[in-house]
């Protein structure tokens, strides 16, 4: 859990860098997906999937000296879209944490079981993030793969 938390912090650092890097100049914190809203987000996940869309049309109809430098920008935009997905799920388990805060505070009858319900969730995510964080490379590789063979 705690490795978890840690990536989600570094994740979201890394992410206020990549949306100044690709984004704009303007500065973003690291309270939010990164600096995105999640309209943001969606809108820069469409964006990169349409980009790598045209890489691929333009892969598939190049000569082989191109094809190389294509296939490591494919790789480029996976890795981007990765992470964006990884912002999305940081997100939903900050999410949890902040709703476990405020049910914690609450006195009704039915908050034992749902403090239960997400914490459980809660962990569901935080493994999913670790798992997909471990296999980065391989996924990115399987979807660059799967794509120019």
């Amino acid at each position: 859990m705690q490795r978890v938390l840690i990536f989600i912090s570094l994740l979201l650092s890394l992410s206020v860098s990549f949306a100044q890097r690709v984004d704009s100049p303007r500065s973003r914190s690291a309270s939010d997906m990164g600096g995105y809203s999640a309209l943001e987000l969606n809108q820069k996940q469409v964006e990169k999937e349409a980009e790598l869309s045209q890489l691929l049309e333009r892969y598939q109809s190049a000569r082989n000296p191109s094809r190389e430098a294509l296939k490591a920008r494919m790789m480029t935009v996976i890795y981007e879209l990765f992470d964006l997905s990884m912002m999305q799920k940081a997100s939903e388990a900050n999410s949890l944490r902040l709703t476990l805060q405020s049910l914690s505070s609450r006195t009704d009858y039915n908050k034992n079981q749902e403090i239960l319900k997400l914490k459980k969730e809660l962990e569901m995510v935080e493994r999913q993030l670790e798992q997909r964080l471990n296999l980065r490379d391989k996924i990115v590789a399987k979807r660059l793969y799967d794509m120019t063979n």
